[in-house]
């Protein structure tokens, strides 16, 4: 999420911030990374004095979806007649719901504001596709799981943007 003024004069910096958070979201739905992230939960929470026991913890692991690239891809492809994704639709739902409770006073499409503009450019670019999809790009080194708790944390603490923003530019050149 960024403000549309930021993502029109900074396209290729959208695109390689959100390829490192999709890289964060390939490395957690890993199974064998599953005790590594439950772990890194459990820190995460208690850092913030917040104790969640792991049973909850494993249990928001599969049931809270987290999509990589090509899935994202497909969810927000615009299909039909009017043309809807199925975020379109999920946003629709929602914002009916807030309008029905008087949340909202009236609803904005969501095409006005939601885009795949971003995950396309990732996908076209061979070195931001490897680097989404948990790949290494040629020249760079294999990331230490140091570098994967600190994405993990990032993307748990919604600073995504400030830390990873400064981490992934400067690895993607």
């Amino acid at each position: 999420m960024t403000r549309q003024e930021f993502a029109e004069e900074n396209p290729v910096a959208v695109a390689k911030v959100l390829a490192g958070w999709l890289r964060a979201v390939h490395f957690i739905n890993q199974d064998a990374n599953r005790e590594e992230v439950l772990d890194f939960m459990a820190a995460f929470f208690a850092e913030h004095e917040v104790q969640i026991p792991r049973s909850s913890l494993e249990l928001d692991l599969i049931l809270v979806g987290l999509f990589g690239l090509q899935t994202q891809l497909d969810l927000m492809e615009r299909r039909g007649d009017p043309a809807l994704s199925n975020y379109d639709i999920w946003t629709n739902e929602v914002g009916n719901f807030m309008l029905e409770n008087g949340v909202v006073s009236n609803l904005t499409s969501p095409a006005d504001y939601i885009t795949d503009e971003y995950l396309k450019m990732i996908n076209d670019d061979p070195e931001l596709r490897d680097w989404a999809t948990g790949k290494i790009p040629e020249g760079l080194d294999q990331p230490t799981n140091q570098s994967a708790a600190i994405a993990f944390q990032c993307f748990v603490s919604g600073t995504l943007a400030l830390t990873l923003a400064s981490a992934f530019l400067f690895c993607l050149g």
